[in-house]
């Protein structure tokens, strides 16, 4: 899977561009009935890329855990731990 993220976020922005337009038209042709994660993926992929069009970040969904905290709670990243996006606000500081 490494190798793979590698490959992402080496690839040229119009190539980008290209597979995460194909990507959104495909997302938005998913109807509602589908499983909930397959829907899950599909809402966060749109919420995503409407904020940042393009970026090859919209692909991270695919490879990164996600962890749903509840309020009061709190999670810890060493330096160098990949990351992602909570609620469209990176959260990318380190204490």
């Amino acid at each position: 899977m490494k190798k793979c993220f590698v490959n992402l976020v080496h690839q040229s922005e119009e190539n980008v561009r290209t597979q995460l337009s194909n990507l959104v038209k495909k997302m938005n042709k998913l109807q509602d009935d589908s499983d909930s994660e397959r829907l899950y993926l599909r809402n966060l992929l749109l919420r995503i890329h409407t904020q940042f069009p393009g970026d090859v970040g919209c692909f991270c969904i695919y490879f990164l855990n996600r962890i749903l905290l509840q309020p009061g709670q709190a999670m810890f990243l060493g330096p160098n731990v990949p990351h992602a996006f909570f609620f469209l606000l990176q959260i990318a500081w380190n204490a």
